[in-house]
Parts: C-alpha cells; structure tokens; sequence
C-alpha cells in the first residue's frame, strides 16, 4: 500500500505537470486506497500492484514528456537536434508539438497535365494525426531514410527519403517562442 502523504504528494505534482495525468490517477484511486469495510476488497488479490505500475509508467511517459516540452524558452532556445531526437520517436511530444489542424499538401508528379493543380490541401485534425505511427516508425515500416534537407535558426525542413532518395514526405517545423513546432507537411506522390 502507498503511504498517504507519499499517495498525495504524486498527486499534486501529476496534476501540477499533466493536465490529464490526473484522470489517470482517479481512475486508479480505488487500487490505491483500501475499502473501509475489510470484507469488501477493491480489487483481487496482486491486481493492484499491476495496475498501479502500468499506471506509473504511462504516467512517467507523460511527465518525461511534459518536462521535455517544459524545457525550452525565448532565453534558452532548444537545438533542432535535440528536439528531432525527441519528435521522431514520441508521439505524445508530437502530438504537444504540433500547430492543429496541421497543413498537409498532396503534391502528385502528374506535370504532364498542364491544367491540373500543382497540389492538393487538406488540414488534418488531432484526433486523426494522433493515429499515425512516429517518425522513427514511419522509416521503419517503409525502408525509408530521415533526413534534414534544410535547417535555420527559425526554421526546418526534414525528409523522409525512399532507397533512390527521392522525398516522399517533408515535414516543415518552425521556432516558436524557443520551442520548435511541426507548422505543415508535403506529401509527394511519385508515379
């Protein structure tokens, strides 16, 4: 059983650092305490102790990305590097790091055509962006190579190659108040 002032303490610096992170910690709250009634447990018997570290290390993830959000500012600025290191495995720090609805352009290689569109613009949700697999994974799952094409002080291009090194898809981040965000994406259709 966790202590009560310890119990509280985690509470109050969860709510403090997550906002959610606190929802968590009521749902798990009938594992933490016990019943006042000894003939009536909360749960069976070694259940507690599962769910409460299952619920301790989604919640680490969280505060780890929250304190990693946290870390940037107008006086301390953080590197590209840093921050691409972060954004292309965590999908809760892309998900804190991205401009909603977020811009996508479909760019088709149909040149030929001379009346079409050079592009297409769709704006993609959170809920839908949240369904994406990372940038690491992404790479993974398609043989693709990461790579940043261009880099400034307040802005960013990174690629996602394919084995002839063409782009398939350019993410375009930008610096914001010290912190970089994803502000739009171009996807290219090569046929």
């Amino acid at each position: 059983m966790i202590p009560p002032l310890f119990r509280h303490s985690i509470r109050r610096r969860l709510q403090r650092r997550c906002g959610a992170a606190h929802l968590l910690l009521k749902r798990l709250q009938p594992v933490m305490t016990r019943s006042a009634r000894r003939d009536e447990p909360t749960t069976p018997p070694g259940a507690g102790h599962r769910l409460l570290a299952i619920g301790a290390s989604i919640l680490m993830g969280l505060v780890a990305s929250s304190a990693a959000a946290a870390e940037c500012s107008e006086a301390s600025p953080e590197t590209f590097s840093a921050f691409l290191s972060i954004f292309s495995t965590s999908p809760a720090f892309v998900l804190s790091r991205t401009e909603f609805p977020l811009h996508e352009r479909q760019w088709a290689d149909d040149d030929w055509l001379e009346d079409s569109p050079a592009y297409t613009e769709r704006w993609i949700a959170r809920d839908a962006y949240a369904r994406r697999p990372s940038l690491q994974a992404q790479a993974q799952q398609s043989g693709l190579t990461i790579d940043v094409a261009a880099s400034t002080r307040t802005s960013a291009t990174v690629e996602l190659r394919d084995h002839l090194r063409f782009p398939v898809r350019a993410y375009h981040f930008s610096m914001d108040r010290g912190c970089w965000r994803l502000t739009d994406e171009d996807v290219f259709e090569h046929r």
